[in-house]
């Protein structure tokens, strides 16, 4: 049977329809010769109508295009794409290097203020592209998982510098893992470790016994024995070739390193190393003592004024601050060793007042202390511009700070702890929503490694708060240049814009969490190798705590109470310095 006109018609538009369809999956020479073949069908009026349409082809529709309509089509560009965007012709490389597109990606992620500081034309596209790439990643959540067994038991300090995770456990050992692979690389046992930070060539750590010990990080070699405090020491700090010791005494110490056993390295956990290495210069200049000019490390200052156990510390432009589990945050001058003011967090109120002390005294005024009602501190951090504080109960007070000068005398940074401005509130974070003001009576704190005093000691230990975020604890937390990220004692870690005060999703395990209700979760794909498990949790199913937080462009670290480090990366990762 022959077919109809209309058959006829149908089967040609078929035909051209597959032929259409087909024609992008060609490789590119039967392409080329399909386009050829087709041209010698054409007849003169086809060639003329190829003729007028050719030349539209050419046109540079971005110069066409008002501004306001490049940056909605670029904005639907990946990052990526720039590179080669910028390559078409001067006009779209300027298109593309408008700071007001940049600031548009950058805000529509949340982060608009951080424009002035990582948007670098003289850089080149690709390291921007890169860098808006990976910021783009981590607030998404586009993240891989593993997790690697650092003690057998519990992990009570976390620090990591260049890709090295260094921890302490209840076993009282320290352990030393490359964090890109999770493999073993020292152990040190002998002591009753309680914590330990690395910085460049040197380890440090305290322990029980009240003794500061320096390790080369390169061999494990101890290097020299520092006893000092009368009791347990809970956190050590060091920058360049100071340290600061916090112990359950009620004293800090500060600590000079000889330069030959010490080297300028990424000083604190994801963070710029450039003023801290001016801020180490500058405290090592106002401490030239005998114990710096010889070649071996000494205490050169004890510093008193805590009423109970030191709990946190940080320090930086010759500033120390030091948080104790009374809800006590003093501000320090390093080289004079004298106390400039006071913070006091009571459960209830808003974020502490910063009392400057006008004159050379470690006597908080009545109106810090007049509450007995204390909020016990968890961790502190501190850059010179910014004073990031985390309780107990769940909160977080994230301060901007007016810098202060490098080498200032004690003169000079009274004037500047006492001066309008010197702290502003930025951000106040709950872990939750609820109030929880309401006194527990006894000291139930999962995995708050606080040492015990002494026998013969009298410590006074205030009464923790009920956890603001329903029965969470807020354990630790650290703070760089976008977010804040805060481990709980329900095994979880919490990642907040700082710019903005929002919650960007919660890590537990393997799962990611977004929002505050936990309506939408996901599942991380999990890092090649790593073990099948979802949580951090025992045998039993017990989620663990939560104890220690440390991140760098790539990748969060999290310790947990169940012995294990847990690792968070982007799947590509931040690739510039």
């Amino acid at each position: 049977m022959s077919s109809t006109p209309a058959n006829s018609d149908l089967d040609l538009d078929r035909h051209l329809f597959e032929a259409i369809r087909t024609f992008p999956r060609l490789p590119p020479a039967r392409r080329h010769a399909a386009l050829l073949a087709l041209f010698h069908q054409c007849d003169p009026v086809d060639m003329s109508f190829i003729a007028k349409v050719y030349p539209r082809l050419h046109r540079d529709f971005l110069r066409l295009l008002p501004t306001t309509a490049v940056h909605i089509i670029l904005r639907l560009c990946a990052p990526r794409d720039f590179c080669t965007i910028v390559r078409v012709s001067p006009v779209w490389f300027d298109r593309v290097n408008d700071l007001t597109l940049w600031e548009s990606l950058y805000g529509r992620v949340g982060l608009g203020a951080l424009v002035s500081r990582c948007y670098r034309p003289a850089e080149g596209m690709r390291g921007n592209a890169q860098r808006l790439d990976a910021f783009e990643r981590w607030v998404r959540g586009e993240l891989t998982c593993r997790r690697f067994r650092a003690h057998g038991s519990g992990v009570v300090a976390l620090s990591v510098d260049d890709g090295m995770v260094v921890t302490t456990g209840v076993d009282k050992t320290i352990r030393v893992h490359d964090g890109r692979t999770g493999e073993s690389v020292r152990t040190y046992t002998g002591h009753e470790f309680t914590c330990v930070h690395i910085s460049g060539k040197m380890l440090v750590s305290g322990s029980a016994d009240g003794t500061l010990r320096l390790y080369a990080s390169a061999t494990g070699k101890l290097e020299q024995e520092l006893p000092g405090h009368t009791s347990g020491i809970t956190i050590v700090k060091l920058r360049g070739q100071t340290a600061v010791t916090g112990s359950t005494d009620q004293t800090l110490k500060i600590w000079v390193i000889p330069k030959l056993l010490t080297t300028q390295a990424v000083p604190r956990d994801g963070s710029s190393s450039k003023s801290d290495r001016r801020t180490e210069q500058s405290l090592h200049a106002q401490n030239t003592t005998e114990a710096a000019l010889a070649e071996k490390a000494a205490c050169v200052r004890t510093l008193a004024g805590h009423e109970t156990a030191i709990k946190c510390l940080d320090f930086a432009a010759g500033i120390l601050v030091s948080g104790d589990i009374s809800g006590a945050l003093r501000v320090w001058h390093i080289a004079s060793g004298n106390c400039l003011g006071v913070f006091t967090v009571t459960p209830g109120a808003g974020p502490p007042t910063f009392y400057a002390f006008r004159k050379q005294e470690n006597t908080a005024p009545k109106a810090a202390t007049a509450s007995r009602r204390h909020d016990a501190l968890s961790s502190v951090n501190f850059d010179g511009a910014s004073l990031l504080f985390t309780t107990l109960s769940g909160r977080l007070f994230l301060y901007n700070v007016i810098k202060p000068a490098e080498a200032a005398s004690y003169e000079e940074s009274r004037e500047w702890a006492g001066a309008a401005g010197t702290f502003t509130i930025n951000q106040a974070l709950n872990w939750g929503s609820g109030s929880g003001e309401a006194a527990v009576d006894t000291l139930n704190l999962p995995a708050v490694h606080i040492l015990p005093p002494r026998s013969g000691d009298s410590i006074p230990v205030p009464r923790p708060r009920t956890p603001a975020g329903g029965g969470t604890w807020a354990l630790c937390s650290q703070l760089d240049e976008w977010r804040i990220i805060a481990g709980g004692s329900d095994g979880s870690c919490v990642v907040w814009n700082h710019f903005t005060g929002k919650r960007v999703y919660a890590l537990k395990g393997t799962k990611l969490i977004k929002g505050d209700t936990g309506a939408d979760t996901l599942t991380l794909r999990r890092s090649p190798g790593t073990e099948e498990h979802d949580s951090d949790g025992d045998a039993n199913g017990n989620i663990k705590a939560i104890t220690g937080v440390a991140f760098d462009t790539q990748r969060i670290y999290a310790a947990c109470m169940s012995g294990y480090i847990r690792v968070w990366e982007c799947i590509d990762g931040r690739k510039h310095a």
